[in-house]
């Protein structure tokens, strides 16, 4: 019984571990929260920006069905709009986390939510072809609701072997 608990103990990342992985870098501890989705930053890029795409697709069109909440004038503004975001996304985010990553996983999750609130709002901002349609929070429910299925996507992505690469 006492194995079963030192086993479960380990596999719990503990102060002195985190303390160790963040000196290592900071790269590695944003891996360990699911920041990065994976250890090659090129390849990191190109599974973003995929997840993001194929997120924003099934979004667009489940919200367009029952409630619209963004409108796109045609399919290349659509495509524009999600790699514009996701590459601003992708520099906000790192370059945040880079001078913040010692704040706790919990907060680290506002930090995001606001980061996608105004990279959305932002890139709508640049893009006259996009817009939010009808009310001012339809940003913030597009955001969450946006969160929310890429937070299964990318838990699927990390546990994933044949994208890790065996990890």
């Amino acid at each position: 019984m006492k194995q079963d608990n030192d086993d479960q103990n380990s596999n719990q990342p503990n102060e002195e571990k985190i303390k160790q992985i963040i000196k290592k870098g900071p790269f590695l501890y944003a891996y360990m929260l699911g920041v990065v989705l994976h250890r090659e930053f090129s390849k990191h890029i190109l599974i973003l920006t995929i997840t993001n795409f194929a997120v924003a697709t099934i979004l667009v069109g489940l919200t367009s069905r029952f409630y619209p909440i963004i409108g796109f004038q045609d399919v290349v503004s659509f495509i524009i709009f999600f790699i514009l975001s996701t590459l601003v996304e992708i520099f906000i985010k790192l370059s945040l986390f880079l001078l913040i990553h010692r704040i706790q996983p919990y907060l680290l999750i506002v930090v995001f939510f606001l980061v996608n609130v105004s990279v959305f709002l932002l890139v709508d901002l640049m893009m006259p072809q996009v817009s939010f349609l009808f009310e001012a929070t339809n940003i913030l429910s597009f955001t969450v609701l946006f969160m929310l299925i890429r937070l299964l996507f990318t838990m699927y992505i990390r546990r994933a072997h044949w994208i890790q690469g065996g990890i």
